[in-house]
């Protein structure tokens, strides 16, 4: 499963709104990205269905040619949710993704806290209000899962970005 966060954003005025879509940056991030996974199989590219994220998603897509679905549970954490609520979301989603993919690879594209949540409980570490690791925009995480057991291959790998700026 290859956990992507979001290209970089233009702020609505409050950071992380419902709206808040792609800046330019955000835009170039997921096609350096793309070309970087263009020699993997990606089976289906899921994401949350906020508008930074789909967008993400969308042009992930047109450069991989697989298929885009929107899954609720990869949304960012709601001020009224728990952190353990956003683990189990988050994971039912990537357990689920992963069962639907057998043998195969997979994108979902979500936010900083939701990764950080997967990636902290494949860790092992408690959960809390603040994890030890940054995941910056378009930056990939892979966990490879083996039976009901996942192992973090890649944290927040940005090679792809190198050089990218506007």
């Amino acid at each position: 499963l290859i956990l992507v966060r979001h290209g970089a954003v233009s702020y609505s005025g409050r950071v992380g709104g419902a709206g808040d879509g792609l800046n330019t940056l955000g835009e170039l991030q997921p096609q350096a990205l793309a070309r970087r996974l263009s020699e993997r199989n990606i089976a289906a590219i899921y994401t949350s269905p906020l508008r930074r994220a789909a967008h993400t998603a969308e042009i992930l897509a047109q450069f991989l040619g697989a298929p885009v679905r929107e899954d609720a549970r990869l949304l960012e954490f709601d001020a009224g949710e728990s952190r353990e609520t956003i683990r189990k979301r988050a994971l039912a989603a990537a357990d689920e993704i992963v069962f639907s993919h057998t043998g195969q690879e997979a994108v979902a594209v979500s936010h900083s806290d939701t990764i950080s949540t997967l990636i902290g409980h494949f860790l092992g570490l408690e959960i809390r209000d603040g994890w030890p690791f940054a995941l910056d925009h378009c930056g990939l995480s892979v966990l490879e899962f083996e039976g009901s057991s996942a192992v973090v291959r890649t944290l927040n790998d940005t090679a792809h970005l190198e050089g990218l700026a506007l």
